[in-house]
């Protein structure tokens, strides 16, 4: 009974914890989010920015220091298509235990400062349907929040061929969802680097889930990011084709034409040795019925 009593307490405290921490997060709506290029006081200041990963924001503190150096040496692996020439970066990653859609389409209406930027965006269109999408829909709200926000982290340069790329990694799901689970959207405001996206988003995800470290979450996704900038500027935005290389075809068709050739040869010898033997077993047929007419004679 003791036991029962202990283990029933364990589990009531832990959730208190959890609720106590959930209650005390930070929010902010798409609108409202700390700018990097409006805003960088408030930036820096919430997003607990480490001074050697700038393009991190950890709102909730979810990131330890002792992992931050993994992250680091995948960030200067891929350096090169991370940081442009006027050192600006071109990656974003803002992680997040947890975000908080509204509580209903009245209060995405009623409330213009946080947010009325929704219907400003000429992308987005929000229409009824959407609005209540976006409040009853994790997979619509977190979509709308990743391209409102990418926006508003990025300043829009056509100058470079090279995209921009934010990550949302959100580790417990939304506050009003129950299940708690993760989520990872990247948006780019180049929709050639979308299918190559959405393979990274579900790996992201799967390390997740499958219980990896955070820092070794992000360290990965650091490397497919920069692995696909680097293919997406060396091919000027075009889809690498995979053409068979004429060697191969050229081995093909040597090898196919060996096991014709061999075939013939098969048949052509096995044809010679039919009559051989048809030519034998009649001369062994003569000489038996002579021996046999010798001794009956």
């Amino acid at each position: 009974m003791e036991n029962l009593l202990t283990a029933v307490f364990y589990v009531f405290s832990k959730f208190v914890v959890r609720t106590a921490q959930t209650s005390n997060l930070l929010f902010f709506s798409p609108c409202t989010f700390p700018s990097p290029l409006y805003e960088p006081l408030q930036f820096r200041s919430h997003c607990n920015l480490m001074p050697h990963l700038p393009f991190i924001c950890d709102l909730h503190q979810q990131l330890s220091d002792s992992g931050s150096t993994v992250i680091l040496d995948a960030f200067e692996k891929l350096k090169s298509v991370l940081v442009r020439n006027d050192s600006s970066l071109s990656l974003g990653i803002l992680i997040v235990r947890q975000l908080a859609p509204p509580a209903s389409s009245s209060v995405v209406y009623s409330n213009k400062y946080e947010y009325g930027c929704l219907f400003e965006d000429e992308c987005i269109h929000m229409d009824a349907e959407k609005i209540q999408q976006f409040v009853i829909s994790a997979r619509t709200f977190v979509k709308i929040y990743a391209s409102t926000l990418y926006k508003r982290w990025f300043l829009e340069d056509k100058t470079y061929n090279q995209p921009n790329i934010l990550a949302i990694i959100i580790l417990d799901g939304l506050v009003n969802d129950v299940r708690k689970l993760p989520y990872v959207k990247i948006y780019t405001g180049d929709f050639r680097l979308l299918s190559s996206m959405f393979n990274i988003q579900s790996e992201c995800v799967n390390n997740i889930l499958q219980g990896w470290p955070l820092h070794m979450v992000i360290a990965d996704l650091i490397e497919q990011l920069g692995h696909s900038l680097r293919e997406f500027c060396i091919l000027d935005g075009g889809v690498r084709l995979h053409v068979v290389p004429s060697w191969a075809i050229y081995i093909f068709i040597f090898c196919v034409v060996v096991f014709f050739v061999a075939i013939f040869m098969e048949w052509y010898i096995v044809r010679r040795k039919i009559p051989y033997k048809r030519s034998v077993t009649s001369i062994q047929l003569h000489a038996g019925k002579s021996k046999a007419h010798i001794i009956f004679y």
